[in-house]
Order: structure tokens, then sequence, then C-alpha cells
């Protein structure tokens, strides 16, 4: 298969295009929504503190209702579209797709984080913001760490991200492009500029393995590798 000449996957009537815009404006305005539920869980909880000052557990607590609006929006973006399980490419997985996308998430972590170190000697600054973030939890809290960064967000991410956002640029669109455009979405999402070319070479290397592989399943279980993988050495290393 020709990645790069293959077609959009519906096709070209001003009727589908247009549902197919809709749902990509509804992403967006989704998100929106999220940032906002995200925004209100951590004014409640940080009562005029900055987020670096906030414990583990306040972090935990301000991390699960932006994490929970994120997977609920996509689910019903997914229903609402009319394609559900198609679309974010939930109608077939295999057991495989656990051990062997961990074993590429770990090996993505390796090789992006090589670059990365280069990347960020280049430029003179350091990506601390992950390293921040680890030094919030300590003792116990450390189980909570894992469950939000490490599993909950890769599983939200992907449904959000590379299912239903990419899942629709690729009914209008080019293959490549619809990667490109979800990557690159994906890794503005974070608001991290120093961390932004890690971000959208991860990106981009798992909306391949989504297009190639047609599941999400092993995007979902290539992130959990690799935010485990970060964690771990971030914690341990």
């Amino acid at each position: 298969m020709n990645e790069e000449t293959d077609p959009p996957l519906e096709s070209d009537s001003a009727q589908n295009r247009g549902h197919w815009w809709g749902v990509i404006g509804l992403v967006f305005f989704g998100w929106v929504v999220v940032q906002f539920v995200g925004s209100l869980a951590f004014v409640s909880i940080a009562d005029g503190r900055d987020f670096s000052e906030l414990s583990g557990t306040e972090v935990f607590w301000v991390t699960i209702p932006f994490q929970a609006s994120l997977g609920v929006a996509a689910l019903a973006i997914a229903n609402w579209s009319g394609s559900a399980f198609d679309l974010v490419r939930l109608r077939e997985w295999r057991l495989t797709d656990i051990p062997l996308g961990l074993l590429v998430g770990l090996a993505m972590q390796f090789g992006i984080g090589i670059i990365y170190l280069f990347y960020v000697d280049l430029i003179g600054r350091d990506a601390d913001a992950a390293s921040d973030l680890v030094e919030q939890f300590s003792g116990t809290e450390i189980v909570l760490l894992f469950i939000t960064a490490g599993v909950v967000a890769p599983v939200v991410e992907e449904l959000f991200f590379r299912g239903v956002l990419q899942g629709a640029l690729e009914r209008l669109t080019r293959p490549w492009l619809a990667v490109a455009v979800a990557a690159t979405v994906f890794a503005a999402s974070h608001f991290q500029l120093v961390e932004l070319l890690g971000l959208l070479l991860f990106a981009l290397l798992v909306g391949y393995l989504v297009r190639r592989t047609g599941r999400l399943s092993f995007a979902i279980f290539t992130h959990i590798g690799f935010n485990l993988t970060s964690l771990t050495a971030l914690l341990f290393l």
C-alpha cells in the first residue's frame, strides 16, 4: 500500500465532506471544553497556588477531571459521527498488541530520547517539565502518577487525537497529511515549547502505526510503554 497516494477513506461528495468537517469542528470545540474543565479543577484545588506548588495527590485530582472529560469527548464525538468504533479503530484488537506495543513504546522512548538530548543541547535549554512533575509525587503518590500519566493519559489521548481527529482527517485528505496534522495538534496541545520536537516525532510515529495496523489498541499500548519508560527513568535513574 502506498501511503502517500491512497485516497481519502470516504467519497468526495459535498454532504459527506461537510459532515466530517463538522466532526473536526467538534474536536476543537471539545478540546476547548476539556481545557475549561481542567481549569475549573485546578482553580478549585490550587487555591491561589501555582501548579508546581501542588502535592502529588492534588495534581492527581486536578488531572483526573481533565482526562475523564477528554475521554468522554472523544467517545461522544465518535458516536455522533455515525462511525463510532470504526472511526477510532477499536472494532478490532489483538492480545499481542499489549506486549508488542509496550516494547515499541520502550524503543521509541530511547530513540527519541537520544535525538532529544542533542536538540535541547543545541537550543541551550533544559527540558525539565516532566522531571518537575515527577518531583511533586512522593511515597505512595508515585502510584497515582503512574496511573494518570502512565496509563490513563495514553488511553484518552489516543482516543481523541489518533482515533477521532486523525480518523476524521483521513476521510477528508491524504493519509500522510492526516497523520501530520493530527500529530502537530497533539504536540501543540501540550503547551511545552522545549518538548515540542520530541512530542511531534512521537506523534508522527504513533499516527503512522495507527494507519498501518488499522488498530488503535496497538497505538494505545505503544503510548503506555513510551510514558511508563519515561516515568521509570525519571524516578529511578
